[in-house]
């Protein structure tokens, strides 16, 4: 039955009203107190039918699997700017990209035809370079592509070997001659990321998890010190991983194939020389009885990497700020997933090794608890 006019538009009102009030109580982690593996940005790729080769040059590059072949720029923010090349060196379909600053070229993965790299001008499409011929890494077509500038070569591989060739790039005059190789801790290789300033490659693989690895570049083993033990998660896991490329943050830009979305995933690994550590946070100036407070005696060795030390004291001062209003209660709840299982060893989610969940978690119950009486629930 249909409603009169008057009452539809009241109920939207309504509607809209509500919404903005969830929307502003729901809390997302700054990029202060973000952990590895968080999603601090994420959304559709507009005119993208399915993404794959992801590209950085402070706005983002996506691919389109195929037809149209065309390379699509956005804002990070996800704004479509209106320019989208084509990629008419195409075999099959373009994949991975890699950013060459000094040239300022993107570098692209040909898959099918001669299946080599070419490099465009982002400003205006046009090939400004390639490296094709009869190599190694030619003999099947590859997904993933990243740059080492400090020596102008390239890491590339794909699903069909396993194998993570360092080449060498546009300078040389044997480009594409292979300098080394290794098999990769997880053969189904999506898209390459390499940051300089920790010598760490990182691996996106398209599997039902899709995970992320952090590799050694020299052996392509994982680094478990990095991330959760040496992984981090995909935000859309299930056959969608693809490219992979990093910001000037060494956060990381990965897509979905699935859903077409691109994210913003939190490395743990900057990509300049780390500042100094700050002086500690004045704000806030909590009670020292205040129950949340004793979660900052978490001695450092129940962490799992300092990383997550750091993560953690950063999320206590946001829940300070905000007790004992309604986001402290969110903010403990999803701290508490954090410290939520073990079993032979802590989850892969976890930030507290297992000896020290449990009184972890205690603290979190009872605040939790605490909180949601003075709250009315």
């Amino acid at each position: 039955m249909k409603q009169p006019a008057s009452l539809r538009v009241r109920r939207s009102v309504i509607v809209l009203i509500v919404a903005g009030w969830i929307a502003a109580t729901v809390w997302t982690p700054s990029d202060a107190s973000a952990a590895p593996g968080d999603v601090l940005r994420s959304w559709v790729a507009s005119g993208v039918t399915i993404p794959f080769g992801v590209g950085y040059t402070s706005r983002l590059w996506i691919s389109n699997v195929p037809d149209p072949d065309l390379d699509y720029e956005f804002t990070s923010d996800g704004a479509a700017t209106g320019r989208a090349w084509p990629a008419s060196w195409v075999g099959s379909w373009a994949a991975d990209m890699a950013y060459l600053p000094g040239p300022k070229l993107l570098c692209q993965v040909n898959v099918g035809g001669d299946k080599g790299i070419y490099c465009w001008n982002p400003e205006t499409g046009a090939v400004a370079g390639s490296i094709v011929g009869a190599f190694p890494w030619t003999a099947t077509s590859q997904r993933g592509l990243a740059y080492r500038a400090a020596d102008d070569t390239f890491y590339i591989g794909g699903w069909n070997e396993g194998i993570i060739y360092r080449i060498k790039g546009l300078s040389y005059p044997d480009k594409g001659a292979v300098v080394s190789q290794c098999y990769s801790a997880d053969p189904k290789i999506s898209g390459l990321a390499y940051n300089a300033v920790f010598n760490v490659l990182w691996l996106a693989t398209n599997s039902d998890t899709d995970t992320i690895y952090a590799l050694n570049p020299d052996t392509c083993t994982i680094i478990t010190t990095l991330g959760n033990n040496g992984t981090l998660p995909h935000p859309d896991p299930g056959f969608n991983g693809a490219g992979l490329e990093m910001d000037e943050n060494g956060n990381l830009w990965m897509v979905s194939q699935g859903s077409a979305k691109a994210f913003l995933v939190v490395s743990g690994l900057p990509i300049s020389t780390p500042p100094p550590p700050p002086p500690p946070d004045p704000v806030p100036t909590p009670d020292p009885t205040l129950p949340v407070a004793t979660l900052r005696d978490v001695p450092p060795g129940a962490f799992r990497n300092p990383g997550l030390q750091r993560a953690f004291a950063a999320r206590v001062n946001d829940i300070m700020r905000f007790w004992p209003r309604d986001p402290a209660l969110q903010m403990l709840q999803n701290l508490r997933m954090r410290t939520d299982g073990c079993g032979a060893a802590a989850d892969q989610d976890d930030w507290i090794v297992c000896d020290y969940q449990s009184a972890v978690r205690t603290k979190i119950d009872t605040m939790i608890g605490d909180l949601t009486k003075k709250r009315g629930r």
